[in-house]
């Protein structure tokens, strides 16, 4: 893959005030035999308190991570369709 070039594959995780389960799923994808440059992952934080964001950021050493942020609980398809507009990824 050419330095630069979007990701194969997202990976979207809506969440909302569930820090503790999501530090597992990323330590998981972190664990994956795919390259870490060939996939990234967009965590949609649907407003939880506390934010996610700092569990997001424990990973962003391992894997291609980011975190999307309602500022209040929207959703699920709220929180998911603001997380796939931020996934790498080209559409398919």
């Amino acid at each position: 893959m050419a330095i630069g070039a979007p990701p194969r594959l997202s990976v979207v995780i809506p969440a909302y005030n569930n820090g503790d389960t999501l530090n597992l799923v990323l330590e998981a994808l972190g664990r994956q035999t795919v390259p870490a440059d060939k996939f990234d992952v967009v965590v949609g934080d649907d407003g939880s308190s506390p934010p996610l964001a700092p569990v997001v950021e424990k990973h962003a050493d391992r894997i291609n991570v980011s975190c999307v942020r309602l500022e209040t609980n929207r959703g699920r398809s709220a929180n998911r369709n603001a997380a796939v507009r931020a996934a790498g990824a080209p559409e398919r």
